[in-house]
């Protein structure tokens, strides 16, 4: 009897502290340029005026109204200036080998449809929270696409990565695709429902 009690209270304790997490108020949430980090390891972005989840990205959404800040430039980038053009948005961070191992394609992607046809937007988007590793494995790795800093919302609701969401030309999600591929696959998705 008393391991059920003990149990009961304990996992009324997780509810308790899960529910006052979740009514903390948005507006503590606020962007930080990057040029204004402290160090090397600290969140650039702690968030955007509103939250983002990674089932904001699933298939039927609209991305065009998000806006997240890029990693290279520190500038906040619109997903919705991309109208238009088919966006991409690939999910990764320093920790997942696959996502990083798919550079060359996203990079062949980025010169033939994003530079060349202009038919598409490549936004990778980095939910790792140390952005100086970030800029390292994108130096490293010679990224020529745009790498974004995912707020902390998104960062934190469980995308499982690699994942990739491929969005029409007027921002709504049609595609979403999960694991390591190849850029006649990458192709094959992008090319889909022409």
């Amino acid at each position: 009897m008393k391991k059920i009690v003990l149990l009961t209270l304990v996992f009324m304790f997780f509810v308790s502290c899960n529910e006052s997490k979740n009514a903390a108020p948005a507006a503590e949430k606020t962007v930080k340029p990057a040029e204004t980090a402290q160090n090397e390891g600290e969140i650039e972005v702690k968030g955007l005026e509103n939250e983002i989840l990674g089932e904001d990205f699933d298939k039927g959404k609209n991305i065009h109204a998000f806006e997240m800040v890029s990693i290279k430039s520190g500038e906040k980038v619109k997903f919705g200036d991309f109208k238009g053009k088919r966006i991409l948005v690939d999910f990764w961070a320093s920790w997942c080998e696959p996502c990083i191992a798919m550079f060359p394609e996203l990079n062949k992607l980025k010169a033939e449809y994003e530079d060349g046809k202009q038919t598409l937007k490549i936004l990778s988007v980095s939910v790792d929270p140390m952005p100086g590793k970030i800029k390292k494995i994108i130096a490293d790795k010679n990224a020529q696409f745009d790498v974004l800093q995912a707020p902390e919302s998104l960062a934190e609701s469980g995308i499982i990565m690699p994942y990739m969401a491929l969005a029409d030309e007027n921002g709504n999600v049609i595609t979403t695709i999960s694991g390591k591929h190849t850029y006649e696959e990458f192709e094959k998705i992008i090319n889909s429902g022409k």
